[in-house]
């Protein structure tokens, strides 16, 4: 972020992440009017100033784009078209701030990536602080901050965490500073899993702190730090977490039965029921929990995996065309790895370490559909975008 102009967007965008993670503790309509309001307003902007200049087109704009306009076209097919069509403008809007989020950290990466992660260590201290005080003084044994619930607020403050130990891995001659950096990701990993207790980000976490290490130390080193010393913190850390997976409970491991129940609706639907239209199969498709008082006491908004979510709602295509998505820029930036600049590296490392998060988590949460953590995600996506080669950045 060069210059005026260049701050003034910066100052926009992260305005915009904030109201995406503090603005949705009570009402939806407002906070989502200023995000969609923000973030269309603005790429509109931006095509009107660039005019006429002519933009080379690569591939991966052109699967961003074929996912947006499968979710809008398929909206209108349906079991429920305003739910399926909401959906599709939010796809609309993760585009919108993963292009934003690509030219924000292109520009200057050392300079973006540091108010990057000095705003997302910011928010999530005001998240701590409101989890504790929801558990303390309201009593709440599992606080959720301002997000969904508690599972995502344990992501956000894992993710904070990566970040945070990005910045303390690569920091150089930064003094105190660097242990600045360095207790913030032990203040927001212990944060997220004692309050959160998530068990899905408790796995989740190992794989994505293990991208990180690899980063920085190399496969062999950074693969035996994971080892020795990663996944024991960790699960010295995340002991409430863990001690989760062997509650007596019997809907402990409902999830099961919502997947199954995804899956029959994938079968009975092959081309899908439209984004949002899982709920409305779920009470034909459910299995009874045996054993229970109530044989089918919950009830599944979503199918808590988004990748369910997605070929249930856009069938096949769909879930090839959100795996391609997600997945190009980080086998792109792991062949090429050697080849990105030194000063990208941080930002490479720590964006993909919080994408390995967010991606496992979603494979047993939605944590997609919570706004902080996809407008998280997006500017993630983008900064792995900003760091492969040149050759290859000049054409997303």
């Amino acid at each position: 972020m060069v210059g005026e102009k260049g701050g003034r967007d910066a100052a926009f965008f992260l305005f915009l992440f904030a109201v995406a993670v503090l603005g949705f503790g009570g009402s939806l309509q407002h906070p989502l009017a200023v995000l969609r309001a923000g973030g269309f307003g603005a790429a509109i902007l931006f095509l009107w100033r660039r005019g006429k200049e002519p933009v080379p087109i690569g591939p991966y704009p052109l699967l961003v784009g074929a996912f947006v306009l499968l979710a809008f076209g398929h909206s209108f097919s349906s079991v429920y078209f305003w739910v399926s069509f909401q959906h599709a403008v939010n796809i609309a809007l993760a585009a919108v701030l993963l292009a934003w989020a690509f030219l924000f950290f292109r520009k200057d990466p050392a300079r973006s990536w540091n108010a990057a992660t000095l705003a997302v260590a910011a928010i999530a201290l005001v998240e701590v602080g409101i989890a504790l005080l929801q558990r303390f003084h309201w009593g709440d044994l599992r606080p959720r901050g301002t997000l969904d619930n508690a599972n995502f607020l344990s992501e956000f403050l894992a993710a904070a965490s990566i970040l945070c130990l990005s910045r303390f891995l690569w920091a150089k001659g930064e003094g105190r500073y660097r242990f600045a950096w360095g207790g913030g990701a032990v203040l927001f990993l212990v944060a997220g899993f004692s309050l959160g207790s998530s068990r899905g980000v408790f796995l989740a976490s190992v794989p994505a702190f293990g991208v990180v290490l690899v980063c920085r130390f190399g496969l062999g080193k950074g693969g035996a730090l994971l080892a020795g010393l990663g996944a024991p913190v960790l699960l010295l850390l995340g002991f409430r977490a863990a001690g989760r997976f062997f509650s007596a409970d019997l809907f402990n491991y409902s999830r099961w039965i919502i997947w199954k129940s995804a899956l029959r609706t994938f079968a009975n639907h092959p081309f899908g029921v439209g984004l949002g239209g899982f709920k409305y199969y779920w009470f034909a498709t459910q299995s009874p929990v045996e054993g229970g008082f109530r044989r089918f006491w919950k009830f599944a908004d979503t199918a808590h995996n988004e990748y369910l979510e997605i070929l249930t709602g856009l069938g096949l295509v769909g879930l090839v065309l959100f795996l391609a998505i997600l997945a190009y820029p980080l086998l792109r930036a792991f062949r090429r790895r050697q080849e990105v600049e030194e000063d990208r590296r941080p930002v490479a490392a720590g964006a993909a370490g919080v994408l390995v998060l967010s991606g496992a988590h979603a494979m047993v949460n939605s944590n997609f559909h919570v706004f902080g953590i996809f407008f998280l995600g997006a500017g993630m996506l983008g900064a792995v975008l900003s760091c492969l080669p040149r050759d290859f950045a000049k054409t997303v």
